[in-house]
């Protein structure tokens, strides 16, 4: 090998060098331009959230979701922004933001188990929110992923034993009046 052949090998090799430094680089930009736009979307959802924007938050939010699945915090956001317009939207058209929100509530808290805010948002939704017995045996789930020395278990399971208390009790007083209304109308009929 000669003196040519060599220097022209070496230019060879640093050009790649350099085209291989330069992919790198504008992948590193590209990646930093999704994080840029993930931030931008989750700080855009909480100016909206803070400013009683609740349908502008969550597509915001949603948008954060997309771009990292895996962002706790932009799950945790989206459900809260669901969970307002379910109150908003009351039983009749709340119901859809009501599913999206334990969906999210409970997604926050499986990336981020350690957070408690996580946890004690998706409880309480499903306690106020929820009012099924559906609802009651998630919340109690929720529960248990606690331990009892946790500080929060012992109200959170009072709170929980009182629901299903007054659930209970709702569902009897309602079993009643569906038996007696058939009654009433017997009654009223016959005569």
């Amino acid at each position: 090998m000669n003196l040519a052949e060599s220097s022209a090998g070496i230019r060879v090799l640093n050009k790649c060098s350099h085209m291989k430094t330069r992919l790198v680089l504008i992948v590193l930009a590209l990646a930093s331009a999704g994080r840029a736009a993930e931030r931008s979307d989750f700080s855009a959802g909480r100016k909206s959230y803070a400013s009683g924007e609740f349908r502008k938050a969550a597509s915001h939010f949603e948008k954060a979701v997309k771009a990292d699945p895996a962002n706790a915090e932009a799950h945790f956001w989206l459900g809260k922004s669901y969970e307002v317009l379910t109150d908003i939207g009351g039983p009749l058209f709340g119901t859809r933001s009501s599913s999206r929100a334990r969906v999210h509530l409970t997604k926050a808290m499986e990336l981020a188990p350690e957070r408690p805010e996580y946890r004690d948002e998706l409880f309480n939704f499903l306690l106020g929110s929820d009012q099924s017995l559906r609802g009651l045996a998630k919340a109690r789930a929720v529960l248990q992923t606690m331990p009892k020395s946790d500080p929060d278990y012992a109200s959170m399971q009072s709170r929980l034993q009182q629901e299903c208390g007054a659930r209970a009790s709702a569902q009897s007083r309602l079993g009643a009046v569906v038996l007696l209304v058939p009654r009433q109308v017997l009654r009223n009929s016959a005569q």
